[in-house]
C-alpha cells in the first residue's frame, strides 16, 4: 500500500487506456450474445413488458408514477431503475435485444468507474485491473447483466462508484471542499433511488476513512487533520437518507402485503440461512458450477452448517483485522462484503424470498475480489515467477470468462433459464412452474401440463399451479378436468381473481352466461384493475343482449386503462354491432 498522506502515483495513461479497452472488450465477448435474447417470464413481464407505466415510455404521468406511486405495487422502491426501463421503451419499444444491450452498457460503466476508484485509491494498476476483469465477466454477475429485470443492480452500482470517486476527491483536495461534498450527496441520492442496497454505502464510506484513507489518524500536508467527530458528522446526511430509505423498505412491503410473516419463517432458520449464504457465495466465487435463477428457501438447515459458517467468517475477519496495518485493503474489502450483503441475507423478508440469489452479490462481490487481490503478495522481480503469476491470472480470467459466457447463455429465454434451474434441482417448485409457464407461452401445452403436474406433486395446495394446469388442460380440450383445477384454485384462494376469470371463460363457452358474468364480477371485486375480467364481462353482457350496458361498462374501464388495446378492440367491436343493429 502506498503512503495515504498523499494521492498515490498513477501509471502511464497509455497503459490505463489499454486496460479500459480490454475490460470493455471482455464484457462484449461475454454479453454481446444477449442482443438476440428474449425477455424472460420472471419479473420482466410485470416490470417492463406488461407494465403500461413503463412500456409506454418517458411521459410526465409515468415519471410521476415511478417516483410517487410505484411503491404501492412494488416491494422495493427503485424509481430511477424504472425510469431507465422507460427510457429503453421510449427509444426501442419492446425490442428485448436493445434492452439487454442497455444493461450491458450500464454494467460496462460500473466496471469502468470501479477501475477508476481502485486506481486512484491505491495507485496500483494490475490489482485493480484483475479485480475489474473478474467482476466484469464473472458468472455470478450474469444474473444482473443478462436479466433485464435486474437492471437496478447496474444503475445502483454506477452511482455507488461515482459517490466513492467523488468522496475520494473530497478527502484528498484542499480546494472546493463544499462543492466536492455536495457532489458526493448528489451521486448518493440516485444510488438510493436505483436500489435500496445503497443504504449500506455510508458504512462503507466510514470503512474507507478508517482503513484506506486513514482519516482521522494522520496529518496530510496542506490539509487540516479531521477530528473523529468531524468524520462522523459529515456522514450524518448520508445516514439520514439511508435511514429514510431503509424505513421505506420495511414499511412498503407491510403496506402492500408482501412481507412474509416471521412466524412462517422462524428467526433461527433466517439467521442460519444468512450465515450459510455468506460462505456459499464465497464458494461460488471460486466454483460457480451450480448457479440458478432461483434457490428455494430451505425448510430446515442442520445446526452444524451455520456453526461452521460462523466459525469460518470469524476466523477470516480475525485474520484480516490482525493484518490490517500491513494490508488494510484486505480488511476493507472483507468488511465491504459483509456489510453490503447484509440487507439481502433474508433476515427481513418480503415477497417469495429465496435462500439466496446471484444478483444479491453483485456489489458485495467487489469487496470480496478486492480482499483476495490485496491478500496475494506482489509478484517477485524474478522473471520466471512473474511470467508464471501473470499466466495464472490470465488463465483464471479466461476460464471465468468462458464460464460467464455460458452462464449468460441460460438467460436466452424462459425455457433455457428454467430448464437449467430444474436440471440443478428437480424439486425446485418455482422453477417447475416457471418452465411450465414457458412452454405454455410457447404453445407446447403437453409439456406445460407435465411440469405443472410435477409442481403440484411437490405442493398440492398451490392455487397458482392448479390455475396454470387448468389453462394447459383447457387448451388441450380437457375442459372438465380444467374446471376441476380452477375450482380447486379458488377453493384454496377464494380471492384469486385470475382463476375466477378462467372459470368464467369456460362457463361462457358452455353458454352459461349469467354464471360466467357472476365469476367476472367476483374477479373484479377482488382485483378491480384486472383487464381480462372487465373485457370478458363486457362480452358476457353483450352476448346476453345487454350491449348498451356492456358499452357503458367498457367506457368506464377505459377511463382507468386508457392505453389498453384489448378493451379498445372490444369496445369498437360492440359499437359496430350496435350500429349494424340500428341500421
Amino acid at each position: 500500500m502506498p503512503n495515504r498522506t498523499q494521492a498515490p502515483r498513477v501509471s502511464s495513461c497509455s497503459r490505463v487506456v489499454l486496460i479500459i479497452l480490454l475490460l470493455a472488450a471482455s464484457i462484449v465477448c461475454v454479453y454481446i450474445q444477449t442482443a438476440s435474447f428474449s425477455f424472460v417470464g420472471f419479473d420482466d413481464p410485470e416490470l417492463v413488458v406488461q407494465n403500461p407505466h413503463v412500456n409506454s415510455g418517458l411521459t410526465k404521468e409515468n415519471l410521476k408514477w415511478a417516483f410517487a406511486e410505484s411503491w404501492q405495487k412494488n416491494v422495493f422502491f427503485y424509481p430511477l431503475s424504472l425510469v431507465s426501463h422507460m427510457a429503453d421503451c421510449e427509444l426501442f419499444g419492446l425490442q428485448p435485444g436493445m434492452h439487454h444491450l442497455s444493461s450491458v452498457i450500464y454494467h460496462m460503466a460500473a466496471v469502468m468507474l470501479l477501475f477508476v476508484l481502485l486506481l486512484r485509491t491505491t495507485g496500483e494498476v494490475w490489482r485493480p485491473a484483475a479485480v475489474c476483469a473478474l467482476f466484469a465477466i464473472h458468472p455470478l454477475n450474469a444474473d444482473s447483466v443478462a436479466w433485464v429485470a435486474e437492471r437496478s443492480n447496474l444503475v445502483c452500482a454506477i452511482f455507488w462508484m461515482a459517490t466513492l470517486v467523488a468522496y475520494l476527491s473530497y478527502c484528498r483536495n484542499k480546494t472546493g471542499k463544499k462543492k466536492r461534498y455536495l457532489a458526493c450527496l448528489f451521486f448518493f441520492i440516485p444510488a438510493l433511488l436505483a436500489k435500496p442496497t445503497a443504504v449500506t454505502l455510508p458504512v462503507v464510506m466510514l470503512l474507507f476513512d478508517w482503513l484506506v484513507l486513514q482519516r482521522p489518524g494522520q496529518q496530510r500536508p496542506g490539509l487540516p487533520r479531521p477530528m473523529p467527530g468531524t468524520v462522523l458528522a459529515e456522514k450524518l446526511p448520508f445516514f439520514l437518507l439511508a435511514g429514510a430509505t431503509a424505513a421505506t423498505g420495511i414499511l412498503v412491503p407491510a403496506a402492500t402485503g408482501a412481507t412474509i410473516p416471521t412466524a412462517n419463517v422462524p428467526l433461527y432458520l433466517r439467521a442460519a440461512n444468512s450465515l450459510v449464504s455468506y460462505v456459499t457465495y464465497i464458494r461460488r466465487l471460486f466454483l460457480p458450477y451450480d448457479l440458478s435463477v432461483y434457490y428455494p428457501f430451505p425448510h430446515t438447515i442442520p445446526v452444524w452448517k451455520p456453526l461452521a459458517a460462523a466459525t469460518l467468517l470469524l476466523i477470516v475477519t480475525g485474520a484480516a483485522f490482525h493484518y490490517r496495518k500491513r494490508r488494510p485493503m484486505v480488511l476493507f474489502g472483507w468488511l465491504w462484503y459483509l456489510v453490503t450483503l447484509l440487507p439481502a441475507t433474508g433476515l427481513v423478508q418480503s415477497g417469495p424470498w429465496p435462500a439466496m440469489a446471484d444478483h444479491f452479490v453483485y456489489l458485495p462481490m467487489i469487496g470480496l475480489l478486492a480482499a483476495i487481490a490485496w491478500a496475494i503478495p506482489k509478484i517477485p522481480e524474478n522473471k520466471a515467477l512473474r511470467r508464471t503469476g501473470c499466466l495464472t491470472i490470465l488463465v483464471i480470467i479466461t476460464v471465468m470468462g468462458v464460464w460467464g459466457h455460458r452462464q449468460a447463455g441460460y438467460y436466452k429465454n424462459s425455457i433455457t433459464l428454467f430448464s437449467r434451474a430444474v436440471a440443478l434441482d428437480p424439486g425446485n417448485f418455482f422453477a417447475l412452474t416457471g418452465l411450465g409457464n414457458a412452454y405454455q407461452q410457447a404453445g407446447d401445452m403437453q409439456k406445460a401440463e407435465t411440469f405443472f403436474r410435477q409442481a403440484l406433486r411437490l405442493r398440492p395446495d398451490s392455487a397458482g399451479a392448479h390455475n396454470n394446469l387448468g389453462l394447459a388442460l383447457a387448451a388441450r380440450g380437457k375442459t372438465g378436468e380444467a374446471m376441476g383445477h380452477f375450482m380447486r384454485a379458488v377453493e384454496i384462494a377464494p380471492t384469486f381473481a385470475q382463476a375466477r376469470v378462467n372459470i368464467g371463460n369456460l362457463l361462457l363457452k358452455k353458454g352459461a352466461v349469467k354464471q360466467a358474468a357472476f365469476q367476472y364480477k367476483l374477479a373484479l371485486r377482488y382485483d378491480p384493475g384486472l383487464v381480462s375480467a372487465a373485457n370478458n364481462l363486457a362480452l358476457a353482457l353483450a352476448s346476453s343482449g345487454h350491449t348498451d350496458e356492456a358499452i357503458g361498462f367498457l367506457e368506464k374501464a377505459l377511463e382507468k386503462n386508457p392505453r389498453n388495446p384489448a378493451l379498445r378492440r372490444t369496445l369498437e367491436k360492440l359499437l359496430m354491432q350496435n350500429k349494424n343493429k340500428k341500421k
